[in-house]
């Protein structure tokens, strides 16, 4: 696709960004397919076939098991937006701390002869500060979440426990029969803790979604359907080009014929090259 786009285009780009957010997105997105693929029918048997058993020993506790799965649900609706931005600033910091990266070997010989190494640092050193600042924000968010979803549990375990041995007190339950439901219970709490955590996945993989997205939304060059062997002639009319406020080429029209010879002449810094 990056082939068929605009060249003019791609030459305004910053390529080392442009290459360092293709290999990471793309590769967090296999992984993300290829393990979601893997795991989701694994837990969600692990969490149905126990949750219909468990039913059959006490539908109060498993009631109870099934609406910590909305609590859960709450916690991911509430830090879904702050994991996609911060995921997404972390993806953009990284990307221009490589760039910058690659530009002190890029131009290692050219910062060397032209003495300008404090300045290129100054630049690297301000991409790995942001940088940071990213990544520590979006870990600290990581960490509230995975303590949102331990606290959860801990206090589930805590209810089942007290409900439990209530209804062992009261001869509703046997000791035997909570003894298989706690069995049943450590199977679910495995595929609570995959359900708990992939929504963070998910918003991660859809930063990665979206930034490749806007790369493939880039429109591509048409081609024409005529092969030309040979150019007789270029016209060239009303070429304009500018740096900046500095107007270099105004309006030029000329024709170049083939089999003759042309000579472009002019002052320094009058537009030949840039011609």
């Amino acid at each position: 696709h990056i082939h068929r786009i605009d060249p003019i285009l791609l030459e305004k780009m910053d390529t080392s960004y442009l290459s360092q957010q293709i290999n990471n997105d793309t590769n967090e997105l296999v992984i993300f397919v290829l393990t979601f693929a893997q795991n989701i029918i694994a837990n969600i048997c692990t969490f149905i076939i126990p949750a219909y058993l468990l039913s059959k020993i006490s539908i109060k506790l498993t009631m109870l098991i099934l609406g910590s799965t909305v609590v859960y649900g709450i916690v991911y609706f509430l830090f879904k937006d702050k994991v996609s931005a911060f995921n997404r600033e972390f993806k953009e910091a990284q990307a221009r701390y490589f760039s910058r990266l690659h530009e002190q070997l890029r131009y290692s010989d050219f910062i060397r002869r032209h003495a300008i190494s404090d300045w290129f640092l100054k630049r690297l050193k301000l991409a790995f500060k942001e940088l940071m600042a990213a990544a520590i924000k979006s870990r600290k968010l990581g960490i509230y979440i995975s303590l949102s979803n331990g606290l959860i549990l801990v206090m589930l375990q805590i209810a089942l426990f007290f409900i439990g041995g209530m209804a062992i007190v009261n001869g509703e339950l046997m000791v035997g029969q909570f003894t298989i439901f706690s069995a049943y219970f450590s199977m679910m709490t495995t595929s609570i803790t995959y359900f708990a955590t992939i929504g963070k996945t998910i918003q991660e993989s859809l930063v990665s979604y979206g930034r490749i997205k806007r790369i493939l939304d880039i429109p591509e060059c048409v081609s024409g359907n005529i092969k030309l062997e040979t150019i007789d002639h270029i016209s060239i009319k009303g070429l304009s080009f500018s740096y900046g406020k500095d107007n270099v080429l105004n309006e030029i029209d000329c024709e170049f014929e083939k089999g003759k010879i042309y000579i472009i002449r002019g002052d320094n810094g009058s537009g030949k090259t840039t011609f």
